[in-house]
């Protein structure tokens, strides 16, 4: 009995360790968002993208995704920048989503480069709306959910 307690006990433990270690960790992503001192600034492009694609050829039968964003920006001054520019970030990234075939919602490597596409067609903006001064260094999905 005493054995068995210690192994409960000491698999408590490491539950614990291991949610305080996410807490710590989803707070200083957190306050990377923020753009908070010394962290990394990442703008999170709220709320989640939720279109149909596929095309025409798949009215019978429509699929849908919905993605949630984050865009990692060079310093905090372009956090502001972004935010300020999201109506038309959005705007092209949801185009962009819904002109996808399944083949490309669903490969991995497609994927990777839709958020290659994302991360030229998003500086391309902003290159167009401010000049050089603003940049997005990364796109990373957050989340990436198909219904078929």
């Amino acid at each position: 009995m005493g054995g068995a307690t210690l192994l409960v006990r000491g698999q408590i433990w490491k539950a614990l360790i291991m949610a305080c270690m996410a807490l710590m960790t989803s707070y200083s992503m957190a306050e990377g968002e923020e753009g908070g001192a010394g962290g990394v600034p990442y703008v999170a492009l709220a709320p989640s993208f939720v279109t149909n694609f596929g095309g025409p050829a798949d009215v019978d039968n429509p699929h849908f995704v919905k993605v949630d964003i984050s865009l990692r920006v060079g310093s905090n001054d372009m956090v502001d920048e972004v935010k300020y520019h999201s109506a038309a970030l959005r705007n092209y990234i949801l185009l962009l989503l819904a002109a996808q075939t399944d083949q490309v919602m669903e490969a991995p490597s497609a994927q990777t480069m839709l958020r290659q596409e994302i991360l030229k067609g998003v500086n391309k903006i902003l290159k167009h709306e401010d000049g050089d001064k603003v940049k997005v260094d990364d796109v990373f999905f957050t989340s990436f959910v198909i219904q078929q």
